[in-house]
């Protein structure tokens, strides 16, 4: 296939000599100087804060990572569909940005895992994305499924289920704002200001949608140590949301999470015992590959105790 090639900007031929690790590395180590500055920002300011989408919830939380990505193809319409008959609270899915400016719902910079072609996103227009089917990698009896658009998600989700859209590192530039206007474009059109969370890696991208849109819940994805001084920042800038790699996290850190007033969502637990000691620590929702065996653990711990209810 003779898919077109865009013409590009010194400075962003520059910047994508980072991708993807580097530019990585350099986005962990922005957490301290965004943190810093935002702390200084939001006490010397009054801060709108976030709508608090999870205030109304209890419990943990069950959420389809990509959909219900164990059996299905990721990020694609089917598996957000099998997710929801499964009674997800939240779908999580990944966007990024082609060529010609549409918000697309994929996790990988480049296709080949998924169209076993070496081929970006960023460089493709929708059109041409259309033609490349990414299903047949999981099995091929879901050979014909498409990276959809977001507004194509808003369209199947139903408003009472929340969705987290992560902005992925390669959808991102140092330099434009481009892509996190793109979302809150299509969060604003499609009316779900108040069931999103946007979520990144990159503090920087984070900044910018509390600056765009204040009024849209945001979290930071952490993965690295919790110390104490990232802990009283995260707190002071009202942070109100970290989803934090599991590996992270232990009872002394969730009790400190705690005290500042911070909900934790993490990612991805896949096993009866990772749900488990989820539960015991507290954590507000759980991000799983999984949705099916979620719904049962969860089922179980809501299930009466009739002996208890004779005591």
């Amino acid at each position: 296939m003779n898919l077109t090639r865009p013409k590009i900007s010194t400075l962003t031929k520059i910047e994508r000599l980072l991708h993807p690790k580097i530019k990585e590395v350099i986005a962990k180590s922005l957490v301290y100087y965004f943190t810093i500055k935002e702390f200084y920002t939001y006490r010397h300011s009054r801060y709108q804060g976030h709508q608090h989408v999870l205030k109304p919830f209890k419990g943990l939380l069950n959420i389809g990572h990509r959909g219900f990505s164990s059996q299905y193809p990721e990020n694609t319409l089917l598996a957000f569909e099998k997710a929801l008959e499964h009674h997800v609270d939240m779908i999580e899915l990944d966007v990024q940005l082609t060529q010609d400016g549409q918000i697309v719902v994929c996790h990988d910079p480049d296709l080949e895992r998924l169209t076993k072609q070496k081929v970006f996103v960023r460089d493709l227009t929708f059109v041409e994305l259309q033609t490349l089917e990414v299903g047949s990698w999981k099995d091929t009896a879901y050979t014909g499924q498409l990276i959809p658009r977001l507004s194509e998600v808003f369209e199947l989700i139903p408003k009472h289920t929340l969705i987290n859209i992560e902005i992925k590192h390669e959808a991102t530039s140092f330099f434009t704002w481009q892509t996190e206007q793109a979302v809150l474009d299509l969060v604003k059109a499609h009316q779900r200001e108040k069931q999103v969370i946007i979520s990144a890696f990159n503090p920087m991208v984070v900044n910018r949608i509390r600056k765009l849109a204040p009024e849209i819940s945001t979290a930071y994805l952490i993965t690295q140590t919790l110390n104490p001084l990232l802990i009283f920042l995260l707190a002071n800038i009202r942070a109100a949301y970290l989803h934090v790699d599991f590996s992270y996290l232990n009872p002394q850190v969730m009790r400190k999470l705690k005290r500042k007033g911070l909900r934790v969502l993490s990612y991805t637990l896949n096993t009866q015992q990772d749900y488990q000691t989820a539960y015991e620590l507290g954590l507000s929702g759980i991000f799983t590959d999984h949705p099916d065996q979620l719904q049962t653990f969860l089922a179980e711990l809501n299930r009466p105790d009739p002996l208890r209810a004779l005591k």
